[in-house]
């Protein structure tokens, strides 16, 4: 592969521009590393408390189910046949540079694919308390099988970075010595021995905040006063002028303001 050939960002965009018109596309996840990298300027610009946020933001936060919904018949009535320790998740979660303050981040590409449920289980959320929610993740841990345990253990770290969770000196070795690597016998064991002594930060519990980033900014509609919502004009301002990435970013975000699939493909 020559230089001329190698692709660049700009041929990435296109190809998501192309992409996003066709029937079972998903461009939001396909956005979300270029949303993580401005996503505390968004927040810091666009909201109206103007906030100074930390700079570990949580992809794919974990809600457990069996803490939104305590009662069984609540949980069918939420979702039906899932678990109590299955769990749905927020795009992003980010935090106050003093931790007092939660945002939970919802971006819609699609503004069709914002739904009731979703919406339902953020209220319930923000209802529950963030101490809570985080109770919630370390029952998640206890379970005897549970999957990608490792992956739990990355997440249990950035909460412990951030100055969420705490754990004792054994419990860290534990969780941060014997578990990895995955092929040393016992390193199950690690892993549950560790989870009972990680605890919640005695702080009072924070305020959440649910935002939507849809497209119009509008979606939601004026006299909600559940969320609050950024429209891509208000994301391009932000990152326009951050470097040759944010340029070109904010440049496919104007495109993408319009609904996908409205173009004709014979004019593009």
């Amino acid at each position: 592969m020559t230089v001329q050939d190698r692709p660049n960002l700009d041929d990435l965009f296109r190809k998501l521009d192309r992409w996003r018109h066709l029937p079972a596309y998903r461009l939001e996840p396909n956005l979300a590393p270029f949303f993580g990298l401005y996503l505390r300027h968004i927040l810091n610009e666009c909201l109206e408390t103007k906030p100074v946020t930390h700079p570990i933001i949580i992809p794919e936060f974990p809600l457990r189910l069996g803490t939104l919904y305590e009662n069984s018949e609540d949980l069918k009535k939420a979702r039906r046949h899932a678990g109590e320790n299955q769990s749905v998740q927020v795009d992003y979660a980010a935090f106050s540079s003093d931790l007092k303050k939660v945002y939970f981040i919802e971006l819609k590409t699609d503004e069709g694919s914002i739904n009731k449920e979703q919406k339902k289980y953020l209220i319930d959320a923000k209802k529950k308390g963030f101490g809570n929610l985080l109770s919630g993740i370390r029952q998640i841990c206890t379970q005897k099988q549970l999957p990608s345990r490792q992956k739990y253990v990355h997440l249990i770290d950035n909460l412990m970075e951030i100055g969420l969770i705490e754990a004792s000196e054994d419990a860290r070795n534990e969780l941060f010595e014997k578990t990895f690597p995955k092929v040393v016998k016992g390193w199950g064991e690690s892993f549950n021995r560790a989870v009972p002594e990680i605890c919640v930060r005695d702080i009072e519990d924070r305020d959440i905040e649910i935002i939507y980033i849809t497209p119009s900014g509008i979606a939601l509609g004026s006299k909600n006063t559940d969320f609050f919502e950024i429209g891509f004009r208000n994301v391009i301002t932000v990152v326009e002028g951050r470097g040759d990435l944010g340029h070109l970013f904010a440049c496919y975000l104007g495109e993408w303001i319009e609904s996908a699939g409205i173009r004709n493909p014979q004019r593009t």
